[in-house]
């Protein structure tokens, strides 16, 4: 290839990035720090299964990173994908061929007791810790999302009914040039979950004294501290540490459940979703 050619190719890159995108093959590893087989295996988490168009896919996460959909053949650490079930998903090792499998487990019962749970995909299930996605929506696989306008209706309502059975509706998605982007997802319960948080603040603040009360009420309605300028200034820093010790000092009057009421204003997983 001469400069000519490679100016040309270049150029073409910088105008029509989708368009080689769109026809080189999606990358069939993942590429992470070295680990020994055995940390490997227990850092790998199986999040979910989903069907869409005949092809099965896993949402897999490695130790502390977010889930990724992948499919039969894609390669995780030292291992590779050798089957997905309906609830498992089979890997080989790619050097000693050694096999293990990954259960499909919601959440992390903390008692026998709750290891029944609430029903898969119900309000309260999606409510709770054991949905994979409580949080965020996994983002879709690649391949997927870049051809959605191609996949047939069928296929396409079984990955949005997917999204809604873990609490996501889609909402938009933007195709140009037979290529698909910008999905955005909204969380179906995010007004119910934003009354549960209100409605444990006022619990909270219901079960005060009179004079912890004046001083959460001083703490909340305290405006957003917003500083000016390239940096903090002496006057910025002041204001800091004075709110910094006034809310310690608040919490140490308070008692073991009033302190754990304050640190769960936002959980909303401890609300009866049953109902």
């Amino acid at each position: 290839m001469n400069n000519k050619q490679s100016a040309r190719l270049v150029l073409w890159l910088l105008v029509f990035p989708g368009t080689l995108l769109a026809q080189a093959p999606e990358t069939k590893s993942v590429v992470l720090p070295m680990f020994s087989a055995d940390a490997a295996r227990d850092q790998i988490e199986l999040k979910g299964i989903m069907v869409a168009g005949g092809q099965a896919y896993a949402a897999i996460s490695f130790g502390k990173g977010p889930a990724r959909w992948m499919t039969v053949g894609e390669n995780l650490a030292m291992y590779r994908i050798a089957d997905i079930g309906e609830n498992s998903v089979r890997f080989v090792g790619s050097r000693d061929r050694s096999e293990f499998t990954k259960h499909l487990v919601y959440g992390k019962p903390e008692s026998p007791e709750a290891d029944s749970g609430p029903r898969k995909y119900s309000k309260a299930w999606i409510n709770s810790t054991a949905n994979p996605m409580l949080l965020h929506a996994t983002p879709l696989p690649m391949d997927v999302a870049m051809n959605w306008s191609q996949l047939d209706p069928k296929a396409q309502q079984e990955i949005i009914e997917y999204y809604v059975n873990h609490g996501w509706q889609l909402k938009v998605t933007t195709t140009e040039n037979g290529i698909t982007h910008g999905f955005a997802w909204d969380n179906i319960y995010e007004a119910e979950r934003r009354e549960v948080m209100r409605q444990n603040t006022v619990a909270f603040r219901d079960g005060l004294n009179e004079a912890q009360r004046a001083t959460w009420d001083e703490i909340k309605s305290s405006a957003p501290f917003k500083a000016a300028g390239p940096g903090l200034t002496a006057e910025d820093l002041a204001v800091i540490n004075y709110r910094r010790a006034r809310f310690a000092k608040f919490k140490e009057t308070l008692s073991d459940s009033q302190r754990n009421a304050l640190e769960n204003l936002s959980d909303f997983t401890r609300h009866d979703w049953s109902k």
